[in-house]
């Protein structure tokens, strides 16, 4: 359960995960940087010129892979583009164990109704971009608000540092957009679906819709809760 890892991945609007419940959780990653965004990257010297992407698919399989998710399928489009197809067969297992943030998330299956609760604060929020990324972690640490910074505040600080590659009013039109909209199916129909930007898109389907600059200077806790 990975979800947001991305946040940070790619500065972009065009984000989308999709979480197939079942017996595990099945998981599809649809990742694309913004051209400025990718630019930025290259710039900062995060990996060699040579090679064809920022994405660096064995790297990232490692990591995927330590987590203890299995990888159906891994692949990059252009030089922006980045496609994960995964299977995590407990994700609270490894919320607690291999990401050390136990409180990040429960799901209980052995009783109906099931119940997925997701719960992020910064040091969850941290923890888990810290933990891996889909692109090189030198060039994301330089885009993280400071400790208290408000959500203007941080956009600010954005369009300053990335302002060599777009126009500020541009720059503040997509980072405003950007983050992650997750995408929930589940095998029986949802009961209860709550938290910020949750959408009920039918009977079995619903979708949370996470901001970047909103969730990286969230000022306490955030819940969601999906219960089937």
């Amino acid at each position: 359960m990975l979800v947001f890892l991305v946040i940070l991945g790619g500065c972009s609007a065009t984000q989308q995960v999709g979480l197939t419940l079942g017996s595990s959780a099945e998981m599809r990653v649809s990742l694309t940087l913004e051209p400025f965004f990718e630019q930025y990257l290259w710039d900062l010297g995060s990996q060699a010129r040579e090679q064809e992407s920022l994405f660096d698919l064995p790297r990232i399989s490692r990591a995927l892979e330590d987590l203890g998710l299995e990888i159906l399928s891994i692949g990059t489009t252009g030089t922006r583009s980045l496609d994960l197809h995964l299977v995590v067969p407990n994700p609270q297992e490894i919320a607690r164990t291999k990401l050390d943030s136990p409180d990040f998330l429960t799901w209980t299956t052995g009783t109906q109704p099931a119940k997925l609760t997701i719960t992020l604060n910064q040091a969850i929020i941290r923890k888990l971009i810290g933990t891996t990324s889909l692109v090189q972690q030198e060039g994301l640490s330089y885009l993280m608000p400071a400790p208290g910074s408000s959500a203007q505040d941080y956009l600010d600080d954005l369009v300053w540092m990335l302002e060599d590659y777009e126009s500020p009013p541009i720059l503040a039109a997509i980072l405003r957009e950007s983050g992650v909209r997750l995408q929930i199916q589940t095998p029986r129909d949802i009961i209860q679906l709550s938290g910020p930007g949750t959408t009920r898109i039918g009977p079995r389907v619903g979708e949370i819709r996470i901001g970047m600059i909103d969730i990286l200077t969230l000022n306490g806790s955030r819940t969601y809760v999906v219960e089937y």
